[in-house]
């Protein structure tokens, strides 16, 4: 697995999103993303993270693997945006959007919300492209 060219960035006050398109060599089913989330998603933030999740679908990309390890806080407009990401997603055939790398918050969060089971899960990035290998 292999980033290919640079990656795109979008930043806010209280957010900085990375996305680099991968090289899935066929394992995958179709066109994949990572994208890595630092900082706060809040009702701030969380417009320009929708942004880029629909921008990454509108340009055929429909594999989401999202990093959110360095995500220090999420209100609820940023689970909104996730949700939204994933409700459109999962219109398409062979998309998908995999949360990996959660921090004790951020699945603690997941938890309480009963959110858990709606998302696809994962330890790291090699355990999130495996759940999805064809």
């Amino acid at each position: 697995m292999e980033t290919k060219s640079d990656p795109i960035r979008y930043q806010t006050n209280d957010m900085n999103i990375k996305i680099e398109h991968i090289s899935s060599a066929g394992t995958l089913p179709g066109p994949a993303v990572i994208i890595q989330i630092q900082g706060e998603i809040n009702i701030f933030s969380a417009k320009k993270l929708k942004d880029a999740f629909n921008e990454a679908i509108d340009n055929e990309i429909y594999i989401l693997l999202i990093d959110v390890s360095a995500v220090k806080s999420m209100d609820s407009s940023g689970i909104a945006a996730f949700i939204a990401a994933h409700a459109r997603l999962g219109k398409i055939p062979n998309g998908s959007l995999v949360l990996f790398s959660l921090t004790p918050e951020i699945e603690k969060m997941l938890e309480l919300t009963r959110l858990k089971s709606l998302f696809r899960t994962a330890a790291n990035l090699t355990e999130s492209i495996r759940l999805l290998a064809k």
